[in-house]
């Protein structure tokens, strides 16, 4: 089985300590871990200078239980593949990784990471699955510019941490 702290120590080197850029939907954000999102978490409102100060242990329990359990990644027997799927559930979300990932897959597209996706998944050689996981994401971020063209300012990012998943293959 795959291991959530070698994923994690992943996905943190990928995202940054705190930002608030003005072109970010997520508004303000720590770790990867926005100010609304930390507010569900904490089940009461946060301010911008408690994001600011979030620790990186609250925000990897956030990412365990918000991420890593939610996007099935703690069903995938590849490291390499689960840490991909997490990675860009963190970046993008749940639902929408995990559709590209069943498109990857060639099964059926729900978002929800059932016992079909998790059959074929652990069945797949990881090289595959991630030659046809990074274009998919890569064109999803495409997608995201075209619909929304201030998001551009983040695209050489989001296709730079894309490519970064070619370091997974074996």
């Amino acid at each position: 089985m795959s291991n959530f702290e070698e994923a994690f120590k992943y996905t943190i080197g990928n995202e940054g300590g705190f930002t608030n850029n003005p072109n970010d939907k997520g508004g303000s954000t720590k770790y990867g871990i926005t100010q609304s999102e930390l507010a569900i978490f904490r089940k009461k409102p946060v301010s911008i200078e408690e994001v600011n100060a979030l620790l990186i242990s609250e925000a990897k329990e956030i990412y365990e239980h918000n991420y890593w359990i939610p996007s099935g990644c703690n069903l995938i027997d590849d490291q390499a593949i689960a840490t991909a799927i997490f990675d860009f559930g963190v970046n993008m979300g749940i639902i929408s990784v995990v559709k590209i990932a069943q498109e990857a897959l060639s099964v059926t597209i729900d978002g929800h990471f059932g016992p079909e996706t998790t059959n074929v998944i652990n069945s797949i050689g990881r090289n595959h699955f991630l030659a046809k996981f990074i274009p998919l994401i890569q064109d999803r971020y495409v997608d995201i510019v075209l619909k929304n063209h201030d998001q551009v300012v983040f695209l050489k990012g989001w296709l730079k941490r894309s490519q970064k998943l070619l370091t997974l293959m074996s």
